[in-house]
């Protein structure tokens, strides 16, 4: 390989020089590159400088080597890289990265960017003796040998690592006007290991200013502050006592105060400062059933107080005791005077409100409640209110007073027959009303059925009464009621006894009936009138209104007479009327009975018995048939036909019983159209005789039934 001997290596600006095979020498000061930085200048070989070298562009070569005086200086404004050593007795300044196996100078090395030992383990040494070394531990690491080490900074100085360790001997002692360690993204701690007593670890404010020592955690976990001890206590002290120099506790979440050791006073919240002292636990936000809450799971709780002990509640105050043989107890000593007070008075709608299994109140001497207004309700169980007299004239009253427009309401919603009772075992019972204004009644009313019973056997049992006056009435009413029962009077064995001083009128909007159910039984209407009407029987609303008795026998026995007036006055008989003594009858007169011939003359074709006239429609068939009723001697039956048809006239047993001395099985007399009138007369209980009359009244005898 070859040397070139050089004073100047230019390039035209932005060009790139390369020398192959070939050592360069440099001798003197001498300038590589084009000033402008934009050379790049390539040597395959060595490059030997006696004197200054300056180089404005980038430089490769295997090897820089500078043989000239201490003086000589070396200055890039770019990059220089070999791939040898660099070998310098003069100043190495580069403003651009300097990359070589060894770089070795006798003065000084200024590098005015990045400066790199490239190789792992390498050693940066300073010192004559090498006394300060930073050493590459091999992988990613370094360690700094000195004694001692001083750092000063006149700014801020700051330590940055994955981890930082500090060791040492003795005490590490930091002295600053201020002081801020920082740890970031790992878990943290500052420990002191002690290995005997009074070795005590203090984080301290010292200096009587208004500063604070600040304990504090962003952390977001349960537990992202802690003050714990694995063996001692731990002591919190406050020993200033001006206002606000308090021990506070705040927190945006939760407070929780917990105590494992199994012992009294575990948790002890005590004040000992003198008589104006308080003990405070404040809610002041919360709305829920236990805002505060002292919970014992399973002791007791125990309040205890050198004098009163109040409980003020904007709202409810809740007792509660869950167990099944738990109890509530309210224990005065007190004397004399009110010893328990329960005061619900703060207005009239106010209530005390106790609600119990069983209520037992026991008092030695006299129960007093005195209210505005009294209720006690009872649900699901029977109840009673008793008074247990001992001797007589301990009268047990339960009374309204006040001359007001109240009422004393005794009620019930029970189901059963018996759902209010007012009973007595022995003694009377007396329901009076003094009052006898307008509405001042005594009322019994009921959506059921009223009764009254009385099993004494005396007269009187039940006796109803009215004594007030002259106006005064009894009034027995049923509403609405429609059988035949409505109002009923009824003595099973007994007789029923009406008694009036004056009148008894008895109205019904539609029948009156007397019935007697006894075979010997008789009604019996009965006047003591002496002069007049004694006994008025009134049928005569209407033209039609009928006066109707039946009888199997009809008595009637007048001891002056009997006058009858009417426009008509009908009797009939089945076996015959028979009238006694002169008859004064200046118009006696029967009516008619309508009758329809059919096909057999059963039914609407046969004449009733006692029938004196009979109108007959033919129903426009003269084969239609009429049947004369069984015969009574002596009987005239009128038959009147209302048409012009015709029909056949037969007797009640043809076979037997003749027509103008025909008979036979069917047998029938026919009836012309142009008859108008025939007249019958049973003459003998197997004859009939008839004869007829036309429109002109001429008679004629009927044909022979045949």
């Amino acid at each position: 390989m070859s040397t070139i001997l050089v004073n100047n290596v230019k390039s035209y600006t932005g060009s790139t020089v390369t020398i192959s095979g070939s050592n360069i020498a440099v001798q003197g000061n001498t300038t590589l590159g084009d000033g402008a930085g934009t050379d790049t200048i390539t040597v395959n070989g060595h490059i030997t400088a006696s004197g200054d070298i300056s180089a404005s562009g980038t430089i490769f070569a295997s090897k820089f080597e500078s043989a000239g005086t201490s003086n000589e200086v070396m200055s890039f404004n770019d990059n220089l890289n070999i791939t040898g050593n660099i070998t310098a007795s003069g100043d190495i300044s580069a403003s651009g990265t300097i990359t070589a196996e060894q770089l070795t100078t006798s003065d000084d090395l200024t590098v005015g960017d990045d400066l790199s030992l490239n190789s792992d383990s390498s050693v940066f040494n300073m010192g004559a003796g090498n006394d300060f070394t930073i050493t590459h531990d091999g992988t990613t690491g370094a360690v700094i040998s000195a004694t001692p080490i001083t750092i000063n900074s006149v700014g801020e100085l700051e330590l940055s690592g994955s981890s930082i360790d500090v060791n040492s001997n003795g005490a590490i002692v930091i002295d600053s006007v201020g002081l801020s360690i920082d740890s970031t993204g790992v878990a943290a701690n500052i420990t002191s290991t002690t290995d005997g007593g009074s070795e005590d670890f203090t984080i301290a404010l010292a200096g009587a200013t208004d500063s604070s020592l600040i304990l504090s955690s962003t952390g977001t976990g349960a537990d992202a502050l802690q003050i714990t001890t694995t063996a001692g206590g731990i002591d919190i002290s406050a020993t200033g006592n001006a206002a606000g120099e308090d021990v506070d506790i705040s927190s945006a979440a939760s407070v929780n105060v917990t105590a494992t050791e199994d012992a009294a006073n575990a948790i002890y919240l005590r004040a000992n400062g003198g008589t104006s002292e308080t003990v405070k636990i404040h809610s002041d936000q919360g709305t829920g059933a236990a805002s505060i809450e002292l919970t014992s799971d399973a002791g007791s709780i125990d309040i205890n107080s050198g004098d009163n002990i109040t409980v003020d509640a904007a709202d409810e105050i809740i007792v509660t005791t869950t167990s099944a043989d738990g109890h509530i107890a309210l224990v005065s000593a007190h004397t004399a005077g009110q010893a328990i007070h329960l005061d619900g008075n703060a207005n009239a709608g106010s209530i005390v409100d106790i609600d119990a299994g069983i209520l037992d109140i026991d008092v030695t001497g006299v129960a007093t409640i005195d209210s505005v207004g009294l209720s006690i309700d009872n649900a699901g169980v029977a109840a009673n209110i008793t008074s247990t007299t001992d001797g007589a004239a301990e009268d047990f009253t339960i009374a309204l007073a006040g001359a007001t427009d109240s009422s004393l309401i005794l009620s019930s919603t029970g189901t059963g027959a018996d759902a209010l009772q007012i009973t007595t075992t022995a003694g009377g019972i007396d329901i009076s009303a003094t009052g006898n204004a307008a509405g001042e009644d005594i009322d019994i009313s009921s959506a059921a059925s009223v009764n009254v019973t009385a099993t004494e056997d005396a007269a009187n049992a039940i006796y109803l009464r009215a004594n007030g006056g002259t106006s005064e009435t009894i009034k027995i009413h049923s509403d609405q009621g429609t059988g035949a029962g409505s109002v009923e009077l009824t003595s099973d064995a007994g007789s029923i006894d009406i008694n009036a001083g004056d009148n008894i009128t008895v109205d019904a909007a539609d029948n009156i009936i007397l019935t007697t159910t006894s075979a010997d039984g008789e009604l019996v209407l009965s006047s003591s009138h002496t002069a007049g009407r004694a006994i008025h029987i009134d049928g005569n609303t209407a033209a039609n209104s009928q006066v109707v008795i039946d009888a199997g026998i009809l008595d009637i026995n007048v001891t002056s007479h009997i006058s009858l007036d009417a426009d008509l006055v009908q009797i009939s008989g089945s076996s015959g009327i028979a009238i006694t003594g002169s008859v004064t009858a200046p118009n006696i007169q029967s009516p008619a009975t309508a009758i329809t011939a059919t096909d057999t003359g059963a039914g609407a074709g046969t004449i009733p018995a006692g029938t004196a006239v009979a109108l007959v429609a033919a129903d426009s068939d003269a084969n239609h048939i009429v049947i004369l009723p069984a015969p009574v001697v002596g009987n005239i039956i009128h038959i009147i036909e209302n048409g012009t048809t015709g029909y056949e006239l037969r007797t009640s047993t043809p076979g037997s019983i003749g027509i103008n001395g025909g008979t036979g099985s069917g047998a029938e007399s026919a009836i012309a159209g142009a008859i108008t009138y025939i007249r019958c007369v049973c003459v003998s209980s197997t004859s009939w005789i008839a004869t007829q009359f036309d429109a002109d009244g001429d008679e004629s005898k009927v044909e022979a039934a045949a």
